[in-house]
């Protein structure tokens, strides 16, 4: 499987403006560390980029790795190359760790997440189960929302779709 990473670069201009770059897309044939490290090492010689603070990456195990070696590398451009001796050069992505959280707590109600969405898909495959649906909503006066599908590699998807629930069955 193709790794494709994304580069982006944060930083102060000379008149202390942030700026946001994405400075590259790059083909990683494998997820070894050492081959990651290699690309983004490439990727800094190519922006003629000599100093850096942190690099952030999600807790692949591959990306501890390479972490180690690009800073064993990069170190070799000078003693300042690394701001702060790459203390805090690898930064793990809170977003990827509230991710994984979320999703382990998520395990916990499977079962009625799968309820809700195995029922959505059957109310959404006919037309004449749409339809049965509205009638029924009508006949109770329940006021009705859509009926949205959720993404199950997307945690936020599935609790967006927790509203139309709470109006539809009152809570």
């Amino acid at each position: 499987m193709e790794l494709v990473i994304w580069y982006n670069s944060s930083f102060h201009d000379a008149w202390w403006q942030l700026r946001k770059l994405i400075i590259g897309f790059k083909n990683v044939y494998d997820h070894k560390g050492a081959t990651i490290a290699k690309v983004l090492i490439d990727c800094m010689a190519e922006w003629d980029i000599k100093r850096v603070f942190c690099v952030t990456v999600d807790n692949a195990t591959a990306n501890s790795n390479a972490m180690e070696t690009f800073k064993k590398e990069f170190k070799q451009l000078g003693d300042d190359a690394l701001i702060l001796k790459g203390d805090f050069l690898h930064l793990r992505c809170a977003t990827h760790i509230i991710n994984l959280i979320v999703k382990q707590g998520l395990m916990e109600i499977v079962e009625s997440v799968n309820a809700i969405r195995n029922g959505i898909y059957f109310v959404r495959s006919s037309t004449p189960r749409i339809k049965a649906f509205e009638n029924h909503v009508e006949s109770r006066r329940i006021q009705r929302g859509s009926l949205p599908l959720d993404v199950k590699t997307r945690w936020n998807s599935t609790y967006d779709v927790r509203p139309s629930f709470e109006v539809q069955i009152g809570i």
